[in-house]
């Protein structure tokens, strides 16, 4: 864990850690690729939460400074049946690189994806909603929504399906991340803001041989 200055200009280790494991088949994880979960974020100006529950098709947004719900935002969509193809390589996949993780010969899936696959605030404000595909693996502009501050649908642009790249705001400066000298590193990088999408499209991560949206 590392703490920086305000500024960023310092920085300092104030935590380090070692997971250690019982490899004892007991202690042993089951891995399922499209694991539901319940999710909570805040939005940048830090007036609203968002959550959403294990099992829901909605998306409760509650006001940071009353505590109240202010609205609930409804998700369209039929549930996607579960690709079982895809779940069984994605469990061999990893099952062989983890070496916490139970074999599984006959792994066990759910009849339908879960609805949401995450949720996550834009550094405006927006609130950016992912659902899963048939092919979880391939990203479709089709999976994503989002909404306004007052709730209203709006079209996802570039910025807003990179969000994840965004990790702070500094004034009218932009944190965000971008690739280091090699695939294992990562850097933060202070960005106008005016200039942070041409700085995404100038460099851009590649995960799971994917390249970001355009």
């Amino acid at each position: 864990m590392v703490y920086f200055s305000d500024d960023l200009s310092q920085q300092k280790v104030i935590q380090e850690w070692e997971d250690k494991i019982d490899l004892d088949e007991k202690h042993l994880l089951d891995y399922e690729p499209a694991k539901d979960f319940d999710m909570m974020e805040v939005s940048f100006d830090r007036e609203r939460i968002f959550l959403y529950k294990v099992g829901s098709q909605n998306i409760i947004e509650i006001s940071a400074r009353s505590k109240q719900i202010e609205r609930i935002i409804e998700i369209p969509g039929e549930p996607i049946k579960y690709n079982t193809t895809w779940g069984r390589t994605r469990v061999e996949s990893y099952s062989s690189r983890s070496q916490y993780t139970r074999q599984d010969k006959n792994p066990k899936f759910p009849e339908f994806f879960p609805f949401i696959r995450f949720i996550r605030a834009t550094y405006d404000n927006k609130l950016l909603v992912r659902k899963w595909g048939i092919n979880p693996d391939k990203v479709s502009s089709k999976d994503f929504l989002l909404f306004s501050p007052s709730g209203k649908s709006l079209l996802p642009r570039f910025m807003d399906l990179n969000t994840n790249r965004i990790k702070g705001r500094l004034g009218d400066k932009i944190l965000v991340s971008r690739k280091g000298p090699n695939d294992e590193e990562f850097a933060l990088c202070v960005v106008d803001e005016g200039e942070l999408e041409s700085f995404i499209k100038n460099n851009p991560i590649v995960r799971d041989n994917q390249a970001v949206l355009k």
